[in-house]
C-alpha cells in the first residue's frame, strides 16, 4: 500500500481504472509480468515499488497485487529483471531516516532473466513537435538497424511508451544458465548489462556523427540497471493521454491517436501478441533454457559464445566508434566482470 514508511497519494482516476480493469489489459499486463509459474517481474505503479506484506513490513510489488496497483496509480511499470519464484515472499522493514528499505529485494543474485532495452527519447521528453517525433523514430529505426546488422531481428520487440519509443530484446537473449549461483550468477548478468550498455553508447555515437543537428534533441536511455523499471505494456502514461502500444520495429513510425483510451479491438490484439516470439538461432544456445515443453521447444545450433556477449571494457570513458557491431556483441569469457 506504499512506497515505503509513507503512504502514496492516489493518482488513478476513473478513465484509467475503467481502462486497466478491462480483462484484455489485465491479461495482457499480467501475462507479460508472470511469464511463467517459476518466472516473474515485479509490477510497479507511479513510484509505488512496495507493498505492505503479511510479516508488517514491505515486499515488492507482484502481478498478483494488479488490482491493489491499478485501482491506486495511474501508470503501471514492470521491471526488466525476471526474478525467481523466492522473491515474492522476501520482505524487510522500511528505514524512515534513510528513506529507503533496509534489505535490497530482489538483486541480480536472483534474477532468471533480463530484458535488455533501451529508451529512446527527446531530450525534452516530448514528441508533440513533428520534428522531434521524426528525430525519435529516426534514433529507433537506426538502433533496430545496427542490432539486425549484428544479427538480431525476431527477438527485438519495440513499443511507444508515450514520450518516446522502447527497444527491446525478449529475455531469453540474456538467461542464465541454472547452475550458476551466487556472486557468479551476479556476474553473468553485470558482463552482459555493461556489455550492452556500451554497444547503445557506441550506437549512439555513431548516430550522431550522422546527425550532428539532432545532439540536443534525442537521446537513447539504456535500460540496463538492476530493478530497472519501463512503463508496462497497455501503461497510460503518467502526464499524456496516451497507452503504450506496441510498434512494428521495421516500420518504427508513432501513431499517437492509436494509443489514445479506449484501446480498439485490434490494438488490444496486436498488444496481446507483442512480445510472444523469439528467434533462437540469433543467440547462443547455451545462454538459453526456453521455457517451452521438450517437446515443442524449437531446435537451436550450437553456436559459441564468441559470436555474441563482451566482457566490459577496462574503461567505460573509451569510445567504441570504431567496433562493429557484430565485434561489440562478442564474448570474451576471460576479461573480469565490471562491478558497480
Amino acid at each position: 500500500m506504499h512506497q515505503g514508511g509513507a503512504e502514496m497519494a492516489d493518482t488513478a482516476i476513473q478513465k484509467t481504472i475503467a481502462h486497466y480493469q478491462r480483462a484484455e489489459v489485465k491479461q495482457i499486463i499480467t501475462k507479460f509480468c508472470q511469464l511463467a509459474e517459476n518466472e516473474w517481474r515485479a509490477l510497479n505503479g507511479d513510484e509505488g515499488w512496495y507493498i505492505g506484506a503479511d510479516t508488517g513490513g514491505i515486499r515488492l510489488r507482484t502481478p498478483d497485487d494488479y488490482d491493489a496497483t491499478t485501482n491506486k496509480y495511474r501508470t503501471v511499470y514492470a521491471l526488466l529483471d525476471i526474478f525467481m519464484p523466492s522473491v515474492k515472499t522476501q520482505s524487510t522493514q522500511w528505514d524512515s531516516i534513510k528513506n529507503e528499505a533496509y534489505e535490497t529485494l530482489g538483486t541480480l543474485r536472483e534474477c532468471v532473466a533480463y530484458t535488455l532495452g533501451a529508451d529512446i527519447d527527446s531530450i525534452a521528453h516530448d514528441m508533440k513537435k513533428p520534428e522531434i517525433k521524426a528525430a525519435v523514430e529516426a534514433l529507433a529505426g537506426y538502433l533496430f538497424k545496427k542490432l539486425k546488422d549484428a544479427g538480431i531481428e525476431k527477438s527485438v520487440h519495440c513499443l511507444m511508451s508515450g514520450g518516446g519509443i522502447y527497444v527491446l530484446l525478449h529475455h531469453e537473449m540474456c538467461r542464465c544458465p541454472e547452475e550458476l549461483i551466487g556472486a557468479d550468477r551476479e556476474i553473468f548478468f553485470r558482463t552482459r548489462l555493461d556489455a550492452f550498455k556500451m554497444f547503445l553508447a557506441d550506437v549512439e555515437h555513431a548516430f550522431y556523427e550522422d546527425h550532428n543537428d539532432l545532439r540536443e534533441v534525442v537521446k537513447i536511455d539504456k535500460l540496463t540497471n538492476q530493478k530497472r523499471k519501463f512503463k508496462c505494456i497497455c501503461s497510460y502514461h503518467k502526464k499524456l493521454d496516451l497507452a503504450v502500444i506496441p510498434l512494428d520495429p521495421a516500420n518504427l513510425v508513432v501513431d499517437f491517436a492509436k494509443a489514445k483510451l479506449p484501446l480498439r479491438d485490434y490494438v488490444l490484439a496486436e498488444c496481446a501478441s507483442w512480445y510472444g516470439t523469439y528467434a533462437p538461432e540469433e543467440f547462443p544456445g547455451s545462454l538459453s533454457r526456453p521455457t517451452t515443453p521438450s517437446a515443442t521447444r524449437p531446435s537451436r545450433p550450437p553456436r559459441p559464445l564468441s559470436t555474441w556477449w563482451p566482457a566490459p571494457m577496462p574503461s567505460r570513458r573509451r569510445w567504441l566508434s570504431s567496433w562493429t557491431a557484430r565485434r561489440m556483441l562478442s564474448l570474451s569469457t576471460r576479461m573480469p566482470a565490471q562491478r558497480r
